[in-house]
């Protein structure tokens, strides 16, 4: 197996067995897999049902993995994991994150924003934004906020009163770490995938 595009000395059927190996050995963390799977209608709808049962989400019209929000020349691009509609017509960015790279918050608060980016068009009212409440999800491999929890939401509130915002904009973390799923349980068997623990009876 040899081509003129290769560099000298390289072994092509090394680079593909390497390649087999580690694709074959590849957890539902790994980057490219977690958007075959979840950009599926059927497994991202029941990872979703699972992580916020609260949230009753019935069905999803538009799933799409790999989606890149289309800014302005001189602005940072951002392509989602998976990005989701639901019936109600809110939208979910699912985002799979293995390395903690020390910017989880800045991340997802920019992510939040390409969200409304996305969905405000020009002479549109910013009362257009109720119509689409957001939620930008991280799957996490680590513990970022260090409280052992499964899951973290956090939403723009008055510190002092206690008063939410009411933005309809969800920031939330799950912590694949963890060990306290509380009313979560259902979850737990998508984060212990992460780590390659198979539950065949689920």
């Amino acid at each position: 197996m040899k081509s003129k595009n290769y560099p000298p000395g390289f072994d092509v059927q090394a680079a593909w067995d390497r390649h087999s190996r580690e694709w074959d050995q590849a957890t539902i963390s790994n980057d490219k897999l977690f958007g075959l799977v979840m950009g599926q209608d059927k497994y991202c709808h029941e990872l979703l049902r699972r992580s916020l049962p609260e949230e009753r989400i019935a069905k999803l019209r538009k799933v799409e993995a790999q989606h890149q929000v289309m800014t302005g020349v001189n602005q940072r691009t951002v392509r989602f994991d998976v990005y989701t509609e639901d019936q109600r017509g809110r939208a979910f960015d699912v985002e799979m994150q293995v390395a903690n790279e020390g910017d989880l918050p800045h991340r997802m608060r920019y992510y939040q924003a390409m969200m409304e980016y996305d969905h405000l068009r020009p002479r549109e009212g910013y009362r257009q934004l109720a119509a689409v409440p957001t939620y930008v999800i991280f799957y996490c491999d680590f513990d970022y906020y260090g409280r052992g929890a499964a899951m973290y939401r956090f939403e723009n509130y008055e510190r002092k009163l206690k008063l939410t915002m009411g933005d309809d904009r969800s920031l939330i973390v799950f912590n694949a770490k963890s060990r306290e799923f509380g009313d979560r349980k259902q979850l737990k068997t998508f984060l212990d995938l992460m780590h390659g623990h198979v539950d065949t009876e689920d």
